[in-house]
C-alpha cells in the first residue's frame, strides 16, 4: 500500500509476480516498488537504487535475463511525476504534466524503441504512471 497524491493505492500482485519480485530483490538487494510482467519484465525500484539493482556493467540484469529467459528492464521511481517519466524515457526531449495528463515528446529516431513492439513499452509506462503517480493519460508526440 502506498499513497499517491494523498490517495491510498493498493497494488495486488499474483503469485508469479510476487515470486519475480522476491527473486529480483534476492539477486539485486534492491527493494522493488512495482513490477509488471508481460513480454518483458519491468521493475520499478526505490529512488537511488537503480545502480544497485542493475549491477556493475549490468551484471544483475544479465543474470536475471538468463534465469528468466525474458528481457528485464529496471526503472527508478521518483516522487516527481515528470522526473519519474524521464527515468523511464530518457529519450524524451520534453515532458509536460497537466493534472492527471502527461505529454512527452520523443525524437523520430527513438520512437520505435520507446513505444516498443505493439506499443508494449508505452502501455507499461502508462500503467506504472497510473499506479505510482496518479497520472491517468499519457500522450507521446
Amino acid at each position: 500500500m502506498i499513497f499517491v497524491s494523498g490517495v491510498l493505492v493498493i497494488r495486488e500482485f499474483n503469485a508469479d509476480t510476487i515470486n519475480l519480485i522476491n527473486l529480483f530483490e534476492k539477486q539485486t538487494h534492491a527493494a522493488v516498488r512495482d513490477c509488471i510482467a508481460n513480454e518483458n519484465i519491468y521493475f520499478i525500484v526505490e529512488e537511488g537504487k537503480a545502480g544497485l539493482a542493475i549491477g556493475k556493467n549490468g551484471a544483475n540484469v544479465k543474470t536475471l535475463q538468463n534465469m528468466l529467459k525474458k528481457r528485464v528492464k529496471v526503472w527508478e521511481y521518483n516522487a516527481n511525476a515528470v522526473e519519474f517519466v524521464k527515468n523511464m524515457v530518457p529519450e524524451a526531449t520534453d515532458v509536460q504534466a497537466n493534472g492527471t495528463r502527461m505529454t512527452i515528446s520523443i525524437g523520430q529516431q527513438d520512437r520505435g524503441r520507446v513505444i516498443g513492439k505493439g506499443g508494449e513499452n508505452v502501455k507499461t509506462i502508462k500503467e506504472f504512471l497510473r499506479r505510482n503517480a496518479g497520472i491517468e493519460d499519457l500522450e507521446v508526440k
